[in-house]
C-alpha cells in the first residue's frame, strides 16, 4: 500500500468530492484487514468489492501490478457481509453529502468516461 496523503490529495476524483485523506482511514483498515484475511492485495479487495455490486470495475492497467491486481480480483467474491461492511464505512464519504455544484461535476465526469467507453466498443 503505497498511498500517501499527498498522493491522495493530488487524485482529480478527490479534489472535486472534498474528500479528505483523515475520512477514508476507517475504510483503508478494513480493506486491509480483508486483504490479509484473504492474501490477496488491497486493490485486489476494491475491485472485488465494485464486482459485489454488479458493476464493471474501469481499472487502470499502467503498470504489471496493476494488471495482477485487475486479474487477481477475479475467481472469488467478498462475503455479504464483507460487502455490506465496507458499504457501510464508505456510504459516509457519499458524493450526495457534497454541494450540488461538485456533484453536477462528477456527473459530467462519470458520463463522459462511460460514452468514451461506449465509442471505443463500438468503433
Amino acid at each position: 500500500d503505497s498511498l500517501t496523503e499527498s498522493k491522495f490529495s493530488s487524485i482529480r476524483a478527490v479534489k472535486m468530492t472534498g474528500v479528505k485523506y483523515p475520512d477514508i482511514q476507517p475504510l483503508r483498515e478494513r480493506i486491509e484487514k480483508i486483504s490479509k484475511e484473504r492474501a490477496c492485495t488491497m486493490a485486489q479487495v476494491a475491485i472485488n468489492w465494485v464486482r459485489g455490486h454488479g458493476a464493471v470495475p474501469l481499472v487502470g492497467c499502467r503498470s504489471v501490478q496493476q494488471v495482477e491486481d485487475a486479474a487477481g480480483s477475479t475467481g472469488w467474491d467478498l462475503t455479504k457481509d464483507e460487502i455490506e461492511g465496507l458499504d457501510k464505512l464508505s456510504l459516509g464519504l457519499s458524493l450526495f453529502e457534497r454541494p450540488l455544484y461538485r456533484r453536477g461535476l462528477f456527473v459530467v465526469f462519470i458520463s463522459l468516461l462511460q460514452l468514451a467507453y461506449y465509442t471505443e466498443q463500438k468503433y
